[in-house]
């Protein structure tokens, strides 16, 4: 605040610089010629490589431009130039902020108060020291530039366009993941890979097999000591391709491979490459580990590039098929998921009540998946089966909640009237969530050739299976079990709130009394009732929910450990020894059967990045 109060009346512009900022001798050139050519915007001269708009660097960097848009979380501001006016209002901003949010997320919150574009130079024009934080930020580990690199003396700082990017894959914690646009909201959204990699219009299958035919033997994908785990190697492969892909720019070069000439020529895109893979894992590997696989890192990263811009190929009209749509119609648009005709596998009805948040995210989820989805309310009234069979007629599958507050009794008639539907209309799959113990049919039988599919998924137990009797088709029930169900837009306590208070450093108070649970992400809940919809023959019972019930304790000490070091008090009687517990390792690991997919560590940062970067 002091620094951001320090500008002469004189001057149009103010640079403030962390104590840790590394600056060339030819800085003050390129940074005065790039506050002349965006007067008034925000500029950073640093990025971090681990975050979004480290991302933004690279794609801007393979697309031969020299600005990118921040991204929706924290403003860089190792190295930030505003114009004079804006610096000047920051610091009574920040006092009405103070004790909430880190520096750099105040000051992203401060700009888009007042309305100011925030963009970052390509190349990065300023390193971060390796040095001791003062601001207790070493648990970030290494924190290097998503793409340092001298500027050249007769580089031309004029913006040909710095529109904010509508898909933004980046590669973090190990995990590939895409900033999408929100239907809805139009706000920014982290969502997983799958997802994302649908709203981009990759075709997945071709993605997998690229990684098996150009890196198989790489070095770098056997889990051996002292190396990454396959699972690790293959997010960073789908994140550069995804990368590979958006970054093709047939206006500039006719041709994949000129493209590609000019990529190898282009000292900023070999930096963009070799940063991806240590900026992605600097908070799980030391300085030391990263140097020592830095080579393959880049190397593997290098090789999805140039497979992702292959691919693309189809779609500008270059060569190869392109990425397609499930139905097998026209290839898909970069940026625009594949389209489904409406009586195909894509028209999906979402019924349940207004405004719940798991149906929301299931509607964008599935329509990211490139699905056709119809919203319809289910408001308890009579009318409501009428108005689902009238939904239902053009629908492949109908995805049913149940109203929050209702009897065991009225979740299993609402269960009865959805397959009641469904023995009447043409979709061919059901799934149906309850909040409570019911029971769920396995399988029956559809008085039309339409009915296919009921899947039944609760939040809490549920007893065996039942087998209801009609004629036509067979109709294939799955019960999916649920448990606490968290993730980013979705509202869980006390989760949310341990992990608030962690990313604003203050201690997470604990009820020892407070029941355990057992949780599923809701990405994991999207991708399996997208996976069912999609099967034949799905499985009759799937369990979801994490193998070990977590209490409250573990939980906020998991929190504490992967998102930001705070002290855990335990208040309560009746509950487990505050000074024992289960390790961290025991309430995070993956689950043998495969699900959940998503480890609670890695969904605590999920929620941690909605919160402080999307929430707000």
């Amino acid at each position: 605040m002091r620094a951001w109060s320090s500008i002469p009346a004189t001057s149009t512009h103010h640079l403030v610089l962390e104590d840790d900022a590394q600056l060339p001798d030819w800085f003050e050139e390129h940074a005065v010629a790039a506050a002349a050519a965006v007067p008034d915007a925000a500029v950073s001269f640093h990025v971090n490589w681990s975050c979004r708009s480290a991302a933004a660097v690279r794609l801007a960097a393979l697309r031969g431009e020299r600005w990118a848009a921040a991204a929706n979380e924290f403003t860089p501001t190792v190295a930030l130039l505003l114009p004079a006016d804006v610096g000047a209002g920051f610091a009574d901003y920040a006092r009405r902020h103070g004790g909430t949010w880190a520096d750099d997320v105040v000051m992203a919150r401060y700009l888009k108060s007042v309305g100011v574009a925030s963009y970052v130079t390509v190349p990065n024009l300023v390193e971060h020291g390796d040095y001791p934080s003062v601001t207790e930020n070493d648990y970030h580990g290494l924190r290097l530039s998503a793409c340092y690199s001298p500027a050249p003396p007769d580089i031309d700082w004029r913006p040909r366009g710095t529109p904010a990017n509508e898909v933004l894959p980046f590669f973090k914690f190990g995990m590939a993941h895409v900033v999408v646009r929100d239907r809805d909201t139009g706000r920014a959204l982290t969502v997983g890979w799958e997802r994302g990699a649908h709203r981009i219009g990759l075709d997945l299958t071709a993605c997998r097999r690229s990684l098996e035919q150009e890196a198989g033997s790489l070095e770098l994908l056997n889990p051996l000591p002292g190396r990454i785990s396959r699972p690790v190697a293959t997010a960073l492969w789908n994140t550069a391709y995804a990368l590979g892909f958006l970054g093709r720019r047939p206006d500039r070069f006719p041709g994949v491979e000129a493209q590609l000439a000019a990529w190898t020529a282009d000292p900023l895109v070999a930096h963009a490459a070799g940063t991806l893979g240590p900026g992605g894992l600097c908070m799980e590997l030391s300085a030391g580990e990263l140097a020592a696989i830095r080579r393959p890192l880049a190397a593997l990263a290098w090789q999805a590039l140039c497979a992702g811009l292959r691919a693309h190929s189809g779609s500008d009209g270059i060569a190869g098929a392109g990425p397609r749509s499930r139905s097998g119609g026209r290839p898909a648009r970069a940026g625009v998921p594949a389209a489904h005709s409406a009586t195909d596998s894509g028209h999906v009805v979402v019924a349940g009540p207004e405004g719940d948040e798991l149906g929301r995210c299931l509607t964008a989820g599935l329509a990211d998946h490139g699905r056709q989805v119809t919203p319809l309310d289910d408001d308890g009234s009579p009318g409501f089966a009428a108005k689902l069979r009238r939904a239902a007629r053009t629908a492949h599958g109908i995805v049913h909640l149940t109203r929050p507050g209702a009897s065991p009794e009225d979740c299993a008639a609402a269960l009865r009237e959805v397959l009641a539907v469904a023995r009447t209309a043409g979709a061919r799959h059901v799934v149906h969530l309850t909040r409570y113990d019911t029971p769920a049919a396995e399988e029956a039988e559809s008085r039309t050739a339409g009915a296919r599919h009921v899947v039944h998924l609760t939040r809490c137990d549920t007893s065996a299976a039942e087998e209801a009797e009609g004629t036509g088709r067979p109709v294939r029930a799955t019960v999916l079990r649920l448990g606490a169900v968290y993730g980013p837009q979705i509202d869980c306590e006390p989760l949310n709130g341990f992990v608030s208070r962690s990313l604003v450093k203050q201690p997470i108070t604990v009820s020892a009394a407070h029941p355990e649970a057992r949780y599923v992400h809701v990405w994991d809940v999207t991708a399996v009732v997208n996976q069912v919809l999609d099967t034949d023959a799905p499985p009759r019972f799937r369990d979801l929910r994490s193998e070990a019930a977590v209490t409250p304790v573990d939980l906020a000490r998991l929190v504490a450990q992967v998102i930001k070091p705070v002290p855990v008090k335990v208040t309560g009687d009746g509950g487990p020894d505050p000074g024992r517990g289960t390790p961290a390792a025991h309430v995070s690991g993956p689950a043998k059967s495969g699900w959940p997919a998503i480890t609670l560590a890695d969904g605590l940062r999920t929620v941690a990045q909605w919160l402080a970067y999307e929430a707000g």
